[in-house]
């Protein structure tokens, strides 16, 4: 008998999900909302876990045709005004040759491909055993889940800062690597043309 799971949501993590537990033997339903799926949105780097889980899932080959590379990154003031760029290339660095930039609407965050893929994972590992599989699953992407909480009371912070200085502390190591004389030992050190 095939194990059936109904999945919530034709978000990229919906379908990652749909995706990984069609690979392991499952009959996957999504379920959606919205008439169509969204597409534009803003650009998301994808790496790291995400960049792997991707690989594993084989839509790495679709991901790197949809990937336009890396540009400069634009900070702006709350009013609109720019309040610093980091190059391209520095942002290249950053990335690695293990990274791709994309549109929101190609998709969402690594986050979100690697938790669907370790599902199918530990599903996989305990057959039978739903309750158990989405233990481990959740155990397992707590630690990130935190860090990415975490990163996100700090961001906020650049938004709604306690005072003055929090802002520019914040910005510092991006208006560093943005300094001719830093992004020059980056390129060299990093090998960068």
């Amino acid at each position: 008998m095939t194990s059936r799971a109904v999945i919530v949501g034709a978000g990229i993590a919906g379908l990652a999900a749909a995706l990984r537990l069609h690979q392991i033997g499952w009959e996957p339903v999504v379920i959606e909302r919205a008439p169509a799926r969204r597409s534009g949105g803003y650009v998301v780097a994808l790496f790291g876990r995400g960049y792997d889980a991707a690989e594993r899932l084989g839509i790495l080959p679709v991901l790197r045709e949809r990937h336009f590379g890396a540009v400069d990154m634009v900070y702006r003031k709350p009013d609109g005004r720019r309040r610093f760029t980091v190059p391209h290339r520095t942002m290249q660095a950053l990335l690695g040759d293990r990274g791709l930039t994309l549109m929101r609407g190609e998709i969402e965050t690594a986050l979100s491909v690697a938790g669907a893929e370790l599902l199918g994972t530990v599903l996989r590992r305990h057959p039978g055993d739903v309750p158990a599989a989405l233990r481990e699953w959740e155990a397992g992407l707590r630690p990130e889940a935190e860090e990415r909480r975490a990163a996100g009371r700090r961001n906020a912070r650049a938004y709604a800062p306690a005072n003055r200085l929090d802002p520019v502390k914040l910005d510092l190591p991006l208006r560093l690597a943005n300094l001719p004389p830093v992004t020059h030992l980056l390129r060299r050190h990093l090998r960068l043309h």
